[in-house]
């Protein structure tokens, strides 16, 4: 049988350092697409301060507290990052494995993302 083994989408490729730059991977731990149903918003809201300590993000927000943060990504949907609570009322969907994150670090960091 064929075992299945998880591995980052940069396969242990970072950190690595150039010059005065280190890029490195950044593990989101567990990622959740998160999209309240229709005239649920404000109980999901609720539901999710309660159990995270923060509310829904308004657009173009990022909110969060200790270890877990919601972003905000689109009309009525946000990605909560960390341990989601089993929110009634919304839609959501394991998201993790869906994104990789690379932290630039350095003196010269903002001229090497200039150049992206």
């Amino acid at each position: 049988m064929v075992e299945l083994v998880a591995k980052s989408a940069f396969d242990a490729a970072f950190p690595v350092e150039i010059g005065a730059v280190t890029l490195s991977e950044v593990d989101l731990g567990h990622v959740t697409f998160v999209q309240p149903l229709k005239g649920q918003a404000a109980a999901v809201s609720a539901a999710l301060k309660s159990a995270l300590g923060f509310r829904l993000p308004d657009p173009g927000e990022a909110v969060g507290a200790g270890d877990a943060r919601a972003l905000w990504c689109g009309p009525g949907q946000s990605l909560v990052m960390g341990d989601c609570p089993v929110l009634p009322g919304a839609a959501t969907v394991d998201r993790s494995g869906a994104f990789a994150v690379l932290r630039v670090e350095g003196v010269t960091a903002r001229d090497v993302l200039a150049r992206l």
